[in-house]
């Protein structure tokens, strides 16, 4: 039985030892790590959308929303001419939404917007509480020098 539990080791630290081991070496000189996601706070009120910071530097652009305005809503980014780039889903009241978008050197819309429905109406419509504009500066640098974040 001695015998067995020892062989069942033996193996064990042999498997453990092969592990982690590779043939060629990694060799990551000369090649940049990407910047870290901007991250833009989005407050939507019952009459407001609060956007900070207002400006950012061209590249992955992370917007974390919160809800405030007691119905659903939706976050959209809009492109200069109006064509909506992307759109978190419904953020329910109180609630909290993430969006993660790839800006260029521009100019872009942050609007808010819920589907109301009123009385008699044959199809919900779509108002619009807030347009914010959200200015896009110089391309980030690449990250090999920025601090990591857990």
């Amino acid at each position: 039985m001695r015998a067995g539990r020892v062989a069942v080791a033996v193996v064990g630290a042999l498997l453990i030892a092969g592990c982690g081991t590779s043939t060629t070496p990694l060799n990551f000189k000369g090649k940049t790590r990407p910047a870290a996601a901007e991250n833009v706070s989005v407050y939507i009120g019952s009459s407001e959308l609060l956007v900070d910071p207002s400006h950012v530097s061209a590249g992955l652009v992370e917007f974390n929303v919160t809800n405030q305005s007691g119905r659903s809503e939706r976050l959209t980014v809009s492109l200069p001419g109006g064509h909506s780039l992307a759109a978190t889903p419904k953020i329910g009241s109180g609630g909290t939404g993430q969006l993660q978008v790839r800006l260029t050197d521009s100019r872009y819309g942050l609007n808010a917007s819920a589907t109301v429905s009123s009385p008699g109406a044959a199809a919900p419509t779509r108002t619009l509480v807030q347009f914010r504009a959200l200015r896009v500066t110089k391309p980030t640098r690449a990250g090999n020098s920025a601090l990591l974040q857990p």
